[in-house]
């Protein structure tokens, strides 16, 4: 049995058992077969989130431990990578913020988990500070959220900062950037994207209708 950590992450319960998990007593419980069927995987939450899991050898019967350790190879490999896989979306499916320290983050991802079903979605993995919202009929974005640096933004600091980039019609952009909280869209095309501080400038209140705003506009064309 191995105790794993989404640190910093708070667990969804309700999406526990749409993902598959039966709760028993105080425990959510999930079950996989691995690597074809020669594996089965458990993977046991407690409600306060915290979580072990246990590999098992269905031929022998015993707990299979190598994925934990430094062995390498290509067998233990592919049973990490299963292991760790489903542990990833675990996370993205049922846990809501981790990977940014930013308590209006969590607030966007409970908001789109609650309103949507929608997590954050982690695509990048040399930025695991930026994620994703996206629409599930259409596959496309609704909201990026970054930490980047204030200069990047145009100010005249290094410090570090969230945002989130919205889409909009671009003549509502014109009429939402102030140059202030709400800036023109970092990395996006700035015509029909801008930027929101995540620092407080904005408050949440005002960033939830922006949200649904840009999430209509997250179709297909």
């Amino acid at each position: 049995m191995a105790r794993v950590s989404f640190d910093g992450s708070s667990v969804n319960l309700k999406s526990l058992s749409a993902y598959g998990f039966i709760k028993e007593n105080n425990l959510y419980i999930y079950t996989t077969d691995i690597l074809n069927g020669q594996f089965e995987m458990s993977v046991k939450i407690e409600q306060n989130g915290e979580i072990d899991t246990c590999v098992t050898d269905k031929l022998l019967g015993d707990e299979y431990i190598l994925h934990l350790t430094e062995s390498e190879g290509s067998f233990v490999g592919a049973v990490r990578e299963e292991y760790e896989k489903i542990l990833n979306d675990i996370r993205k499916n049922c846990y809501i913020g981790g990977n940014f320290d930013n308590a209006l983050v969590k607030r966007i991802e409970e908001y789109a988990m609650s309103k949507y079903g929608d997590c954050l979605e982690f695509l990048w993995e040399k930025s695991p500070d930026s994620a994703v919202l996206r629409r599930k009929d259409s596959g496309k974005w609704y909201a990026v959220i970054m930490t980047v640096g204030m200069d990047r933004l145009g100010f005249d600091s290094n410090s570090r900062i969230c945002i989130i980039d919205l889409h909009a019609h671009p003549e509502r952009t014109g009429e939402i950037v102030d140059g202030v909280g709400y800036l023109p869209g970092y990395h996006m095309n700035k015509k029909s994207w801008y930027t929101i501080r995540l620092d407080g400038s904005v408050g949440i209140e005002e960033i939830f209708p922006l949200i649904d705003e840009s999430y209509s506009l997250a179709v297909k064309k």
